[in-house]
C-alpha cells in the first residue's frame, strides 16, 4: 500500500501521470468488484462489467491519441523538462500560432468582401474607390466637395455612405475621418484591381452605347489628383 502511494504521488507531478493514475485506479477497481465478487454476481450483473474492462481500453487508446496528436504540450509538467524555460516557450509558440490562424482568417474574409464589392459595387461606387487609389498613389488629400466638383458622377452624400461602407470592409483606411481625407492603406486586391475594373466599365459603355461619359469621369478625376500633386 504504502509503494502504491508512493507511486501515486509521484504520477500525479504532471498530467500525463494523472491519467494514468485515473486509469489504473478504474480499471483496478472494476477488477477487484469482479474478482472478489463473481461469485456472488448473476450472469446478468456480470455482462456490463464485462464490456466495459474490454471496451474501456479501447476508449483511452483513442482518447490517448487524439491528447497526443492535438495537445502534447498539454501533457507535461514544467519539470519534466531539462529546462522548465522550455515548458513557456512551448505555449508562447501555440498561441503565436492562434495569432497567425486567425490574422490569416481575417485576411481571407476580407478578401472575401473585396470580391464581392469589386463585382456587385455600383459604378459610381467603383469610381469612388477609383478616386481613393488616386488619392493613395499621389498621396493627396481629398473632399467629398472636391471629387463632386471634378467629377458628376461622384455626389457628395452617395459618396460619403459607399467609402464609409467600403472603409467597413476593410477596402482601405483613412488616417482620419475628418476632411480632408487621406488615405493611409489601401487593401491590395483592391489597389492592384480598381483601375482596369474602372477602364472596363468605361470601355462597356463606349461598346455599348457609344458614350465616353466615363472615360471622361475618368480623365477629370485623375487630372484634379495630378494637379493636386503637383501643388502639394
Amino acid at each position: 500500500m504504502t509503494e502504491f502511494l508512493s507511486n501515486a504521488k509521484n504520477s500525479s507531478r504532471n498530467p500525463l501521470g494523472i491519467i494514468a493514475l485515473f486509469i489504473s485506479l478504474i480499471y483496478g477497481f472494476a477488477c477487484l468488484v469482479l474478482g472478489t465478487s463473481g461469485e456472488k454476481l448473476s450472469s446478468y450483473e456480470k455482462i456490463p462489467i464485462v464490456y466495459f474492462l474490454i471496451v474501456f481500453p479501447i476508449l483511452i487508446l483513442i482518447s490517448f491519441l487524439f491528447l497526443v496528436t492535438k495537445h502534447h504540450n498539454k501533457l507535461y509538467a514544467p519539470k519534466d523538462y531539462k529546462d522548465e524555460r522550455n515548458f513557456f516557450k512551448g505555449f508562447e509558440n501555440q498561441q503565436t500560432n492562434i495569432r497567425n490562424n486567425e490574422g490569416q482568417e481575417e485576411i481571407i474574409s476580407t478578401d472575401s468582401h473585396i470580391n464581392s464589392l469589386m463585382k456587385w459595387g455600383s459604378i459610381k461606387g467603383m469610381y469612388a474607390l477609383y478616386a481613393v487609389y488616386l488619392s493613395k498613389l499621389h498621396n493627396v488629400k481629398f473632399t467629398l466637395q472636391d471629387l463632386e466638383a471634378n467629377s458628376s458622377l461622384l455626389t457628395e452624400e452617395y459618396t460619403h455612405g459607399f467609402l464609409v461602407a467600403a472603409s467597413s470592409m476593410g477596402a482601405f483606411k483613412f488616417t482620419s475621418h475628418d476632411q480632408p481625407f487621406l488615405i493611409d492603406e489601401i487593401n491590395e486586391k483592391l489597389e492592384n484591381n480598381i483601375k482596369d475594373l474602372v477602364y472596363k466599365q468605361a470601355e462597356k459603355q463606349r461598346e455599348e452605347e457609344n458614350s465616353d461619359y466615363l472615360y471622361n469621369q475618368l480623365n477629370l478625376l485623375e487630372k484634379a489628383f495630378e494637379k493636386a500633386s503637383k501643388n502639394k
